[in-house]
């Protein structure tokens, strides 16, 4: 004789509140205008801070897989090296093409004869960000080189893109002709490193804005591999001393 098996019904999640659950609820209910005018701003809000979330971490994601670019061309007499814009595209724009990158520039003529260019790296998500450069035509090449107006203009232009695609993406390149001394090491950290570093955060409830300043850093997922071993020793010190204190 088969046994009788007592089935338990299933544990229902909670339900996940959102502005638009709200709109929602708001619209059923007869809300006036005025209220729905101030959810449909929290909403806004509530997705810009998702799609900001959503870019940081793709942006950890995709750097994890850049390739190194390497200072490999040489410059007028071969004074200086330095690598292309091809250079940096080859290296970037696979990695940010899968985790759901695009980029683009935009190029003002300023009135004092310069140019400022403005690289934007969109999310799919929604979230961009931007950098911008500006410089004049008549400083982009040596003063011996054999270059005239237009093409001044158009190295500037591509030097600019260069410098401000490296810089929304926070990367630099592997070799450098300046060669910065010390040991810091300037890589940036990867998606391992970045996940360790908000766990970290949320166990030691630290205040990223105080975090960052105390390693000198503008966001989390532009810190350097030092910067990031900084952090996380200080971190692991404060969780040490909460532990001890208990």
């Amino acid at each position: 004789m088969n046994a009788v098996v007592e089935m338990k019904p299933a544990t229902q999640l909670p339900e996940v509140v959102t502005p638009m659950t709200m709109i929602e609820k708001a619209l059923a209910s007869g809300a006036s205008p005025e209220h729905l005018e101030k959810l449909l701003t929290l909403q806004e809000r509530w997705e810009a801070a998702q799609a900001r979330k959503a870019f940081i971490t793709a942006m950890a994601l995709a750097r994890a897989e850049f390739k190194p670019i390497l200072k490999k061309n040489q410059g007028y007499s071969n004074r200086y090296q330095y690598e292309t814009i091809t250079d940096v595209m080859d290296a970037v724009d696979g990695p940010l093409g899968k985790y759901g990158f695009s980029y683009d520039w935009v190029t003002e003529d300023l009135p004092d004869g310069r140019i400022r260019v403005t690289c934007v790296v969109t999310h799919e998500a929604g979230h961009s960000r931007s950098n911008s450069l500006s410089g004049d035509p008549k400083d982009t090449a040596d003063a011996k080189a054999n270059m005239n107006g237009l093409q001044r203009m158009g190295g500037a232009v591509t030097y600019l893109q260069r410098y401000t695609l490296k810089a929304a993406l926070g990367i630099a390149a592997s070799k450098d002709t300046d060669g910065n001394g010390g040991n810091t090491d300037y890589t940036l950290i990867d998606a391992e490193q970045f996940r360790e570093l908000q766990a970290l955060i949320e166990e030691s409830n630290s205040e990223i804005p105080k975090l960052l300043a105390y390693v000198k850093g503008e966001e989390l997922e532009k810190l350097n591999v030092t910067q990031h071993k900084m952090a996380c020793d200080a971190m692991r010190r404060m969780i040490a001393k909460k532990k001890e204190a208990k």
